[in-house]
């Protein structure tokens, strides 16, 4: 059986990196009968050439893997495809499912096609639901994109696999000794604006009125980072938050900060890595309900979720933040609950097993 899995143009720090590495190291690996390969058709974004994902892509492939235009990258994708024999063609973008299927049509080929999208089907720009139909057979990273190939008229078909969760020892996860002061975390990419929302965030702090501590792991471009340190300094939070940068292993230095609840204020996710991760280690969670994913991850016994665009709902939760973790899970509970739900041993098994039911159906 021969895969291949395709990429669009990353920039080597996101979530679909994330598990796209993981595939790598891990699916298929040990298999004498799979050959599994990766490809880039556009390469990736500039940011990526230092990034540790940037050179495992680059062991799979023959080409550079700088940025280049759509019609280079059409022409590689034609020669990838017609050049190898493949049963399997996921792809993890809806454009690449258009131009797969076309390539498929042309040329008489008989694999099957996949998608693997990795954000909200309704949601994020970049998508076409209308492709979606293109695809034989779907990855559904969460239940809400299961729920919406369904709307789509997709009924058949669909795999819900999640994603992958690293689950850490029992003596590295958070060991919280309350106090009175709410301790809470950001980890994504620096946005003001658009998908990640962090103007609601930190509009919500301005109604809090416990002793808080905002700590903030990511990076962004300096327009949005200029503007929330505008922001910071105009309402007089300097004290209060502390930004940490980007760093590829997030969670300890949380545990170290003895993190209550990290946040999450998106308009729309995938799955949200991040939650999964911060339950992983016990954390709490608190996380806009958007479209898709959280409502997946996060429940009464782990944290709480509020409606999208909700700032006054989102205060109302962090001012009730230190009795609301008091009447979670306790650390080890919650990190149980991600373990059973996501850990990598179980999606390993269930994604292979997923592929070659696939490749067995007539």
């Amino acid at each position: 059986m021969k895969i291949l899995v395709l990429v669009s143009q990353l920039s080597g720090r996101g979530g679909t990196e994330k598990v796209v590495e993981f595939w790598m190291k891990h699916i298929f690996v040990d298999s004498n009968d799979v050959k599994i390969s990766y490809f880039s058709p556009d390469g990736l974004k500039e940011s990526a050439s230092t990034t540790h994902f940037y050179v495992e892509l680059k062991s799979f492939s023959n080409y550079s893997l700088k940025p280049t235009n759509n019609i280079l990258g059409g022409i590689r994708l034609f020669i990838n495809i017609l050049s190898h024999n493949y049963d399997l063609v996921i792809c993890t973008t809806t454009k690449l499912i258009a131009a797969v299927s076309y390539i498929r049509k042309i040329f008489n080929k008989h694999f099957k096609i996949i998608s693997w999208v990795h954000s909200s089907i309704f949601d994020e720009p970049s998508l076409d639901p209308s492709k979606m139909r293109l695809a034989d057979f779907h990855l559904a990273i969460s239940d809400g994109i299961r729920e919406q190939l369904k709307s789509l008229g997709i009924n058949d078909g669909i795999y819900t696999i999640y994603n992958p969760i690293k689950i850490p020892p029992v003596n590295k996860i958070i060991n919280n000794k309350m106090d009175n002061r709410l301790r809470l975390a950001y980890v994504g990419r620096i946005m003001w604006e658009g998908p990640k929302n962090m103007k609601e965030l930190f509009n919500s702090l301005l109604y809090l009125h416990v002793k808080w501590t905002l700590f903030v792991i990511g990076e962004g471009d300096r327009n949005n980072k200029s503007i929330i340190k505008k922001f910071i300094k105009e309402n007089k939070m300097e004290k209060n938050i502390h930004f940490l940068g980007w760093q590829s292993d997030p969670f300890p230095q949380l545990v170290l900060n003895k993190v209550d609840f990290v946040i999450s204020t998106s308009k729309y996710e995938g799955f949200s890595l991040v939650l999964a991760e911060a339950g992983s280690y016990g954390m709490g969670m608190i996380s806009s309900d958007c479209p898709v994913g959280p409502a997946d991850i996060v429940n009464h016994n782990n944290g709480r979720l509020y409606n999208v665009n909700d700032t006054k709902s989102l205060a109302r939760i962090l001012n009730n933040g230190l009795e609301i973790r008091e009447d979670l899970s306790s650390p080890n509970e919650i990190r149980e609950e991600i373990k059973k739900k996501f850990s990598e041993s179980s999606y390993i098994n269930n994604v292979e097993r997923t592929l070659r039911a696939i490749v067995n159906q007539k």
